[in-house]
């Protein structure tokens, strides 16, 4: 995911406010990305209304590097959300993404199958200490190298 030619790793510094993210745990999350992992944050100024249409926090993920090069040949930015409604099940190919909201998309990104079906990792930096929410093809223990101090919630633990 690239941002008129810059990496979608400046994007992560350009698109969120983030008081948690120090420069180690930056520079650790780069070296996985692009990671099958999602980050919910509260994007800072730069980010235009029309992409935070009046929410509060953003969620920024680049799955693999076949999306993040499709993505990155893109002369604009492309601001997205899941191919799936709150409590429906996930589209894992554009033509599912494309009917389940029948005529409502402009444009698809069309990276083929989900390898990784339907939820995936979310990570909350909002909030005081970082907390995974789902689980999905990056576990706890991966992400726990990157983000030290992540919290995993009573009800995720096993």
């Amino acid at each position: 995911m690239r941002l008129h030619g810059h990496a979608y790793f400046n994007l992560l510094s350009f698109l969120l406010s983030v008081p948690y993210w120090s420069e180690n745990c930056y520079k650790q999350f780069l070296e996985h990305f692009p990671y099958p992992v999602t980050l919910i944050a509260e994007p800072n100024e730069k980010v235009p209304s029309a992409v935070r249409n009046g929410f509060k926090n953003i969620f920024a993920v680049c799955p693999d590097q076949y999306i993040y090069d499709l993505v990155g040949e893109a002369p604009f930015p492309i601001a997205a959300t899941s191919a799936s409604y709150f409590g429906a099940s996930k589209a894992t190919t554009v033509e599912l993404g494309l009917r389940f909201f029948d005529g409502q998309v402009s444009y698809a990104v069309d990276g083929g199958k989900s390898k990784y079906g339907g939820s995936g990792t979310l990570i909350d930096l909002t909030v005081e200490q970082p907390a995974m929410l789902t689980y999905g093809p990056v576990s706890y223990h991966d992400v726990i190298k990157i983000v030290p101090d992540l919290k995993l919630p009573s009800h995720m633990r096993k």
